[in-house]
């Protein structure tokens, strides 16, 4: 399920202040309404998940090159070795 949000509120960029679709790529509100140009853009879509995640790795592999003070360290050098129990610290569903 994807959701529409004005890109006047949250732009990454000047490009995307001035970001409008038209005709078949405008949003049901804007058809609905008659508008020519849609500046609504679907947020959480395949291609913006895939950067986020991008982005997010990035920021995770430079935080922990700072921490550990190597530049050289990649995603693999600080990801743990042995099993990780993921459910540690619940019991019964509950938090302990």
């Amino acid at each position: 399920m994807m959701h529409h949000f004005c890109c006047y509120c949250e732009c990454h960029g000047n490009d995307d202040m001035f970001y409008f679709a038209v005709g078949e790529h405008q949003c049901k509100c804007c058809v609905y309404n008659n508008r020519v140009q849609c500046y609504h853009r679907a947020v959480n879509d395949p291609e913006e998940v895939a950067r986020k995640e991008s982005a997010l790795l990035d920021l995770i592999i430079q935080d922990q090159q700072f921490v550990h003070g190597q530049e050289d360290l990649v995603l693999a050098d600080f990801m743990p070795v042995e099993p990780v129990d993921c459910l540690a610290g619940y019991s019964d569903g509950e938090k302990v």
